[in-house]
């Protein structure tokens, strides 16, 4: 048996199973599709202190936890195209993409100053543009630049007009002299999909003005707005003017969907928009409304986001968007009726904000091939309830987490990722002693579970040896600080 667990997609999810999973002992490979780790939520995780807090424990991971845990192994611009053998012994075929960068790289930018291709930066929300050679954002995991061949004007290994890059890289880190692609194999005894969703496409939302008007944005262009590596520093501006808004609206309204079967809004979109809306009263944004077309179906006081939101002077109206205009002073004028007496209002908005939902991969039914899981009629992941939060595939020793079986919430997602490494585990040949406590309390708190609950892997284990030593150093250096300043009074 294999004591390895292979982990596909990094995002939030990936990577908090991943740290899990290593704290207990396990060896992981960790498969991300993109150049860097963290998903549409990267920039939270690369700035320390950034991040924002729930209420109930769960924590965000970060990438300094990732890059001193020597039992996870990174494989960036990578995919699994097959999995064969059976739970315990499994065998995944990965193909990894070139970088063209290697490790040496001291990201002086000075490669990205004489590329002459412009694109927009579709991992800035395409609110600002990047270079065909390029790390997503400031503080990415790995740090080390990359090479989007599909845009560069070298087309390797015959056709080379371009060297600019490789000409000014003084530590000699760019080479197109390496294979496009490498195929090789990991022996693992259990899988994980953590693989995200995608967004609704944006050509959807016209009718609410987006396209239309600077100031009418989605809740992933906002997400980038408000994050620390952001185009703006993380303090939100009107895209026209770049002011502060004083007021903003946060339409959350699933009629964006490709596919609706309700006009209820999903779990993940209900947390977006209250968790947006109090990073704007954190601002002082003086006015901040959320406009919905239904109900929260779990009650408002059961999410902590929702609560907090309330609670904080956060607005909630029941009702449809109709239209959304230019106004005077460059502000929008919103049209929207009231659900209750479906009486037609007009106000001004500063910033109206288009919360999205996520929506299956469309590379879903290609992984599906590879690992061999069956999809639901929407393009999710089909799941099989388990013990407690533990959601398993079809396919016996695989398992799924997070939006790749449906649009569940971030704290939803995070209070699970315990339970699932201990099903994960389960298929290792390691020894991996279970915690005596109940599963945390984070995970009570979000109400009853699927079955008989599992004991949940520790978030809190003795920290590796670099985390160790880092910690020593930092007390050190707070001694030395303090002698220095004794010293000199």
């Amino acid at each position: 048996m294999s004591d390895a667990v292979l982990v596909v997609g990094a995002g939030v999810a990936g990577l908090r199973v991943a740290l899990e999973a290593a704290k207990a002992g396990a060896s992981v490979v960790l498969v991300e599709r993109e150049p860097t780790l963290g998903g549409s939520l990267s920039g939270l995780l690369a700035e320390k202190g950034a991040s924002f807090d729930f209420p109930d424990g769960i924590s965000l991971p970060s990438f300094d936890e990732v890059k001193r845990q020597p039992n996870i192994e990174v494989l960036t611009l990578s995919e699994v195209t097959g999995l064969a053998g059976e739970p315990g012994r499994f065998k995944a075929t990965i193909r990894q993409q070139a970088r063209f960068v290697s490790d040496a790289c001291t990201q002086c930018n000075n490669c990205r100053g004489v590329c002459p291709v412009v694109l927009p930066n579709e991992y800035d929300a395409d609110l600002t543009y990047r270079k065909a050679i390029f790390t997503p954002a400031l503080g990415s995991f790995p740090a080390t630049f990359a090479i989007d061949l599909a845009h560069c004007l070298n087309t390797p290994p015959n056709y080379m007009p371009c060297q600019r890059c490789v000409s000014v890289c003084e530590p000699k880190a760019i080479s197109f002299d390496v294979p496009l692609q490498k195929t090789f194999e990991r022996e693992v005894g259990s899988v994980v999909i953590a693989v995200g969703g995608r967004r609704t496409n944006v050509t959807r939302l016209a009718r609410y003005g987006y396209g239309q008007h600077p100031d009418v944005v989605t809740g992933f262009e906002l997400e980038r707005l408000l994050a620390p590596n952001g185009p703006v520093g993380g303090y939100v501006e009107r895209p026209s003017n770049e002011e502060t808004p004083e007021n903003a609206l946060l339409v959350l309204n699933p009629e964006h969907a490709e596919f609706a079967t309700s006009k209820r809004a999903t779990d993940y979109a209900w947390e977006s928009s209250a968790r947006h809306a109090l990073q704007l009263v954190e601002q002082d944004i003086a006015h901040v409304t959320v406009l919905y077309a239904d109900e929260y179906s779990n009650g408002k006081a059961g999410n902590p986001f929702l609560r907090s939101a309330t609670e904080r002077g956060v607005t909630f109206m029941r009702g449809d968007v109709e239209k959304v205009g230019a106004g005077a002073q460059n502000a929008l004028t919103v049209q929207f009726k009231q659900s209750e007496n479906r009486e037609a209002f007009k106000q001004e908005f500063d910033l109206v904000v288009l919360e999205h939902d996520l929506l299956p991969l469309e590379e879903m039914p290609t992984l599906a091939e590879a690992l061999r899981f069956s999809l639901t009629g929407e393009g999710y992941i089909q799941t099989i309830e388990r013990r407690g939060s533990c959601v398993a595939t079809t396919a016996d020793g695989i398992y799924a987490l997070g939006a790749a079986a449906g649009s569940v919430t971030l704290r939803r997602t995070l209070a699970d990722c315990p339970a699932v490494v201990q099903c994960a585990l389960g298929h290792l040949r390691l020894s991996v002693k279970p915690v005596e406590a109940a599963a945390t309390s984070a995970t009570e708190a979000l109400g009853p579970q699927r079955e008989e609950p599992l004991t949940a892997v520790p978030s809190t284990a003795l920290p590796a040896d670099g985390e160790l030593l880092q910690r020593v150093e930092n007390v050190l250096h707070a001694i030395i600080q303090l002698g220095e300043k004794a010293v000199g009074r």
